[in-house]
């Protein structure tokens, strides 16, 4: 589920680049397929270390450290629309 989370946010983040929709079935390939991934995260600007590792067998930690950074880079075009609705503070009561 986290690496779904992942390629999902990718998708919103990079409309026009190609992303993985599932992993394969060779543990090789999953290994090659999650070492892009991972990069291509790190080539975004992620910071902290990542590797196929984190994405194949995630823990608490480095799983709520990378979807946090991945929600705070997706593009506000929601966010602008819901205040224009909501009001100046854009804030739900």
């Amino acid at each position: 589920m986290v690496l779904q989370a992942v390629l999902l946010s990718l998708q919103v983040i990079e409309p026009n680049k190609e992303h993985p929709s599932s992993l394969p079935r060779n543990m090789s390939a999953r290994v090659s397929v999650c070492a892009d991934i991972a990069q291509n995260i790190k080539d975004l600007g992620y910071r902290d270390d990542l590797g196929y590792h984190q994405l194949l067998y995630p823990n608490e930690n480095d799983t709520r450290r990378l979807l946090s950074w991945l929600t705070n880079i997706l593009p506000r075009e929601a966010e602008s629309s819901t205040e224009s609705s909501t009001g100046a503070s854009g804030m739900f009561v």
